[in-house]
């Protein structure tokens, strides 16, 4: 079970990993402009900004 639970976690907290591959091919092919890919990147490597996102204890 550990390298299964293993896989899972590094996949799901690498959003780099997939989004700089993907947002620089579509970069390259005009489907996205520049602002918008480094929106996504910023947005896409902290999960931080997720947590303060969603924090209700305020």
């Amino acid at each position: 079970m550990a390298p299964s639970w293993a896989m899972f976690v590094v996949v799901t907290s690498s959003g780099l990993l997939f989004l700089l591959p993907f947002g620089l091919w579509l970069y390259l092919d005009g489907a996205i402009s520049l602002p918008t890919l480094l929106l996504f990147l910023m947005l896409g490597s902290s999960p931080a900004i997720c947590a303060i996102c969603t924090d209700s204890s305020s």
